[in-house]
């Protein structure tokens, strides 16, 4: 009997998903954290929820607390040096032959250290009210306006996100040739679900729609001129909040090519075995051998299926059916209720009508100025966010990506709700009233 509380846990994470995409992922987070501690992640029909034990997250943030930016700038460029020289390689996986057996085991190796060396950016996100609080306490302090916190944990340098777009423009303006930026950029349609790469057909889209936020220059002076007054407790750490926030962005592009090299891993698996995608995508690389034999038994893991990663076993436990539905009525239920709770990413208050979005084949579904409910952003969902009147996310803190772009977005934005997908419905007349942290149903 497996005795596991909610109260133990945090939820880290949810997206559109498949096991074969974040199986090692949660692996290697879970390393990162320490021995002992345990993952448990809940499949229901392609959506992944993870929940991580809070002790572990506990932890390490309060050894990351004590760290100044220094530290914080000097792991970033030993990380970038070593991941840029795996780029070719992860390119090479993606784009050539169909030995897609040892594709995958290499790949997981890779992204499994992969998360291992970076997870440590979203131990933060679990205790942003604590530290919206400091910030706006030392802005009172220093008679300044508190509404400026929105400013100050963003960066006053490009993101990834602004790079390729400014990197777009170049290539609309003769500047950069066609050819280098897709190969530069042939990664920019991953996704957590594999996604695809980058085509002339997309590259045209692109090109179309570019969209140029240069926002980081006018922050830059409000930060010149904040920065000296706060005093140094405050300023490291909203200098960490900046930097982790451009970290997590390029983090995101390596996310986007190990999800790419799965994506053909699949294809070509599904197409030698003779079985479906969605078959390989829920299988693990040891049981190889079975997918053709039993493929009904990857199917039932895909609808309705826990995988529990204790990080001290060498292998993740699926549980289906009588053995997943405890784990499924402690974390997943909820009841009714009127009033939700979350932590202010960007400040304002607005009514109007919901929008549950979980899977990207649903984003027709979203009209001008309803309130996108999802389970995390990502750069697919900027459209959308930017057709919003206010967004709710169920995870993410103050770096999340749904933090960052509603703030340069300047919309109402509440994350870290856990349930906001599973209590609020497409349709119904909710409050966001994110000033307070508060969503009510009118």
């Amino acid at each position: 009997m497996l005795n596991y509380k909610k109260e133990d846990f945090f939820m880290t994470g949810s997206c559109q998903s498949a096991l074969i995409y974040n199986y090692t992922p949660g692996s290697g987070a879970l390393k990162l954290l320490g021995d002992g501690i345990t993952g448990i992640l809940f499949y229901e029909n392609n959506v992944v929820s993870y929940y991580f034990e809070k002790r572990g997250i506990t932890a390490y943030k309060n050894k990351l607390v004590k760290k100044k930016i220094g530290y914080f700038e000097n792991k970033f460029l030993r990380w970038q040096a070593k991941w840029q020289k795996k780029e070719p390689l992860i390119f090479k996986l993606t784009t050539t032959g169909k030995n897609w057996r040892k594709k995958w085991e290499r790949l997981e190796k890779l992204s499994f250290a992969y998360w291992q060396d970076t997870y440590f950016l979203d131990t933060y996100d679990h205790f942003a009210e604590d530290f919206d609080l400091q910030i706006i306490k030392a802005l009172k302090k220093a008679k300044l306006d508190p509404e400026l916190r929105n400013e100050l944990v963003l960066p006053d340098v490009p993101t990834k996100v602004q790079e390729v777009a400014l990197q777009l423009e170049a290539v609309k303006n003769g500047q950069l040739s066609k050819s280098d930026y897709l190969r530069k950029y042939w990664y920019s349609h991953g996704s957590w679900n594999g996604g695809e790469l980058l085509s002339e057909e997309l590259f045209d889209k692109d090109l179309a729609t570019i969209d140029i936020d240069l926002h980081f220059k006018t922050r830059k002076k409000i930060h010149e001129e904040v920065d000296p007054r706060l005093d140094k407790k405050t300023l490291n750490l909203v200098k960490v909040l900046r930097f982790f926030a451009l970290w997590r962005d390029e983090r995101k592009a390596f996310l986007q090519m190990l999800s790419l090299g799965f994506r053909k891993v699949v294809l070509d698996a599904a197409k030698e075995l003779n079985v479906d995608a969605k078959v390989v995508e829920f299988a693990f690389h040891e049981e190889i051998d079975e997918i053709p034999k039993n493929p009904q038994k990857f199917l039932e893991r895909k609808n309705r299926s826990v995988l529990l990663i204790p990080n001290y076993q060498t292998h993740g436990r699926i549980l289906i059916g009588a053995e997943a539905e405890p784990l499924f009525q402690e974390f997943m239920a909820t009841s009714a209720v009127e009033e939700i709770k979350g932590i202010v990413a960007s400040t304002g208050k607005v009514q109007g009508i919901a929008n549950v979005i979980l899977r990207q084949h649903q984003f027709f579904e979203f009209n001008e100025g309803d309130i996108l409910v999802t389970t995390m952003t990502r750069p697919e969902f900027v459209p959308l966010m930017k057709k919003a009147s206010a967004i709710i996310t169920d995870e993410g803190g103050l770096t999340c990506h749904a933090a960052i772009v509603s703030r340069e977005l300047k919309k109402p934005c509440i994350v870290g709700t856990k349930d906001a997908t599973r209590v609020i419905k497409t349709g119904e007349k909710i409050e966001v009233d994110a000033e307070k942290g508060i969503i009510r149903k009118l």
